[in-house]
């Protein structure tokens, strides 16, 4: 693939800087590494446990002290908390769970469709308030990885599913995945503050919510096997992440640049 990268005068203008994370649960290519079995430090986060949905869906708010554990007897919905206070709700649509102090431990594992043994569950809702240093200005992206799907089968081309990541209830992006994009990383466009309604600081409950539909719901299964080639009962997240990449102020160096480069081009003009 070919690319081509154009430097502008307010690229010159200004300094390049690295995206920080304001949030993951779970790490890069952990692939589930803490779960009901292997219950690791604790503290959630980056050290979440990834535990077995339970089916169907569960409404906003959801609970911040999920216990987690295996079998019939597990307990988990698809919202996750990490500390904060979650007073205000977007548009006050529900009652917040206010003062969260400290990251939940479990959170579900996976999507599954309404053929699977789970029941279907397919949303996964992150919350979390954004730092109080968050400018209106910064660029905000979601990050997710892909750790297995059915059986880590990578024949499942034909099908795969569509994943779409709203924060705050506002679409961003949407991805397909099949397959072939196993142990894959995907990347939302950026976006800011106003374009999802949120304010930073403490207080305010915002969320991410990704999710998932199987491009072929109506596959079958008799003994766990799939009957139509090409379907997936289930599709597992390895980490999902929130980065924020601030665009600095313009350096007194770019800024001589720039009154260069516009130099040169009244000198063209003449």
């Amino acid at each position: 693939m070919k690319t081509t990268t154009i430097l502008t005068l307010s690229a010159l203008a200004v300094a390049t800087s690295q995206a920080a994370i304001i949030w993951n649960a779970g790490g890069v290519d952990n692939k589930q590494l803490y779960n009901a079995d292997t219950l690791g430090p604790g503290g959630g986060g980056e050290n979440v446990r990834f535990i077995q949905e339970f089916g169907g869906q569960t409404a906003l708010p959801g609970s911040a002290t999920d216990s987690g554990g295996k079998g019939p007897n597990r307990i988990i919905d698809d919202d996750y908390y990490f500390a904060g206070v979650y007073n205000t709700t977007v548009n006050n649509a529900y009652t917040g769970l206010g003062v969260i102090v400290a990251n939940e431990e479990n959170m579900e594992r996976a999507f599954t469709h309404t053929s699977a043994g789970a029941g279907g569950d397919r949303n996964l809702r992150y919350h979390f308030n954004f730092p109080a240093s968050t400018l209106a200005s910064d660029q905000i992206s979601i990050n997710f990885g892909i750790t297995n799907m059915e059986d880590n089968n990578a024949t499942i081309t034909a099908d795969g599913w569509d994943v779409e990541v709203k924060v705050n209830g506002v679409s961003i992006y949407t991805q397909g995945i099949d397959g072939t994009d196993i142990n894959g990383d995907f990347n939302s466009p950026t976006f800011n503050l106003a374009g999802i309604g949120a304010t930073a600081g403490s207080g305010f409950d915002n969320y991410v919510e990704i999710t998932g539909t199987s491009r072929n719901p109506s596959d079958g299964f008799n003994n766990n096997a799939v009957v139509n080639a090409g379907g997936s009962r289930w599709m597992s997240m390895d980490y999902v992440e929130m980065d924020v990449s601030p665009i600095p102020e313009p350096s007194s160096t770019g800024l001589a640049l720039l009154s260069i480069a516009g130099l040169g081009f009244i000198r063209r003009r003449k």
